[in-house]
């Protein structure tokens, strides 16, 4: 579980340093990436019905020790299909200089 934090959110560090400015329309206001969060779509079936016993059992720990928060399944930016989503809880971004939110597109 530490090495799956300390990844992602070396990644969410990452994309904030060295990801392209984001601008909303013609606003010249242009503000750094933030993506505190997994979205993985789900073309066929269940994410879980893809995983191993051992990744199906980390998954789950990832959850219930609050390390990611499980969010409402939403609709993937690539066409008409679910995603799961998961956040990194907030508590862990200020160790990785990470901003605290997620830039609205």
């Amino acid at each position: 579980m530490y090495e799956v934090l300390n990844c992602f959110g070396t990644l969410v560090r990452n994309v904030l340093e060295v990801g392209k400015l984001q601008t909303k329309g013609k606003d010249a206001n242009a503000q750094p990436p933030q993506c505190p969060r997994i979205e993985i779509d789900q073309r066929d079936g269940a994410i879980n019905d893809d995983l191993s016993d051992e990744q199906a059992l980390l998954a789950r720990e990832l959850v219930r020790r609050a390390i990611f928060i499980e969010m409402e399944p939403g609709l993937s930016m690539h066409g008409n299909v679910t995603t799961l989503r998961w956040h990194l809880r907030r508590i862990f971004l200020p160790a990785f200089n990470a901003a605290l939110g997620k830039t609205m597109p």
